[in-house]
């Protein structure tokens, strides 16, 4: 979803998903995971408690995702536009 949502065309998906993917790139990964080990159960309610394995599980998540965003927008990027046209004409995609 976020690699569709940079190449969108609405502006306000495009720059929320480029400014997660930006962000989330140019942060390292121990500071995700600090972030996450952190400073999550300080935004949470009081009576939720959530285990410190699914936190970096998320902070990985959060991480990973933004990087393969990137490698399918690249590989997204890379189809050559007859190729696209091709598949409209045969009624591949929309």
């Amino acid at each position: 979803m976020l690699a569709l949502g940079r190449q969108s065309d609405l502006p306000v998906i495009k720059w929320l998903s480029r400014g997660y993917i930006e962000v989330m790139r140019g942060l390292p990964l121990v500071g995700i995971l600090f972030m996450a080990q952190v400073l999550l159960p300080l935004f949470l309610p009081r009576g939720l408690v959530i285990d410190r394995v699914w936190r970096a599980i998320a902070g990985f998540v959060l991480f990973t995702a933004a990087y393969v965003a990137e490698y399918l927008r690249g590989g997204l990027q890379a189809i050559p536009k007859e190729q696209i046209e091709a598949a409209q004409s045969l009624g591949s995609i929309c």
